[in-house]
Formats: structure tokens, sequence, C-alpha cells
């Protein structure tokens, strides 16, 4: 924790300035105890956001893990359900289908990655 340090510095600089007896130096020694203050609380926030920034990390991938499981329970269970019948490149084509869903709703899924550069049209 890089902002703790910081503060105990400035916490210090701060005791130093009021024992000493030369003003010059103690106002330098209150600007620098102000100084470590700034950067003890730009630390504080980049510690927040690195946080954040995991625990998103954390829910990003356990929902992809949940997707990844319920695609692999969907493909089980359509397995049980087709029709021996069909040519097997027909299985595959029906249950394909079935798991990516009516195009229609493609674009509507929150499960599926999107390409976000397919929307966008380069202008020269």
């Amino acid at each position: 924790m890089l902002g703790k340090e910081y503060l105990d510095t400035a916490r210090m600089l701060h005791r130093a300035a009021l024992r000493m007896s030369d003003r010059a130096v103690a106002s330098r020694l209150r600007a620098l105890a102000v100084n470590c203050e700034q950067r003890a609380e730009k630390a504080v926030q980049a510690d927040a956001a690195k946080g954040s920034v995991r625990e998103g990390l954390k829910s990003f991938s356990r929902a992809r893990l949940q997707a990844a499981r319920a695609a692999q329970l969907a493909e089980g269970e359509l397995e049980k359900i087709q029709d021996p019948a069909a040519p097997p490149q027909e299985r595959a084509q029906r249950k394909r289908r079935l798991t990516k869903g009516p195009s229609e709703f493609r674009k509507e899924r929150i499960d599926q990655p999107r390409n976000i550069f397919a929307s966008q049209t380069c202008v020269q």
C-alpha cells in the first residue's frame, strides 16, 4: 500500500515543520507534506481502481464459464432428443441452429461475444 507510506511521510514532515525554528525550512517541509498527501490520495485511488478491475475480470470469467457449461448441458440434452434417422450432417446443423438461437434474436444475446467493428464503416 503505497498510499499509507505517503501518509506516514506527510505526518513526519508536518511534525518536523512544527519543530523547526527556521520559517523558510518549515514552509518547504509543509509544502513537501502537502505533496505527499496528494500522492497518497492518488495512490489510494489507483489501488481502488485496480481492485475494481480485478473484481470485474473475476465476474467476467465466471460468466464465461457459466455460459460454456450451459452450452455443454444444452448440447447433451439435444443429443438425447435428436432424430436418429436424420443424416449426421443434418443433425449437426439442427443442433447448431438450436444452440445459436434464431437469427433475428442473435444480436440481443448477451452470452455471445460481439464484433464491435462489424457495425462501423470506415470513412476515408
